[in-house]
């Protein structure tokens, strides 16, 4: 759970067939651990509906998050999930922070 002493220090969108994820992590000072968080949603992409097509609403799936010390090891657990969830990794890419 995010306090106000969470500092986040990365985010990487990650890209599936099915699915668009973020992972975002935090590094907890109080608690001298990071916290990762997991969100994904579908489908992955706007969509481009044809006269007389219909829409596919975006579904989202539940909020995951990891606790560690290193927080490289807690992206490629939130990476390891996403190939769970959805198979193959297509395309991720660091979000610059400001």
């Amino acid at each position: 759970m995010y306090n106000l002493d969470m500092k986040r220090i990365k985010e990487i969108e990650v890209r599936t067939r099915g699915y668009s994820f973020t992972i975002d992590v935090f590094d907890d000072v109080d608690r001298g651990e990071f916290v990762s968080r997991l969100n994904g949603f579908t489908p992955p992409l706007a969509q481009e509906v044809p006269p007389g097509g219909s829409v596919v609403y975006m579904k989202s799936i539940d909020e995951e998050e990891m606790k560690g010390t290193d927080h490289e090891s807690l992206v490629e657990q939130c990476k390891q999930r996403i190939r769970e969830l959805d198979g193959e990794i297509l395309t991720e890419r660091e979000v610059e922070l400001n």
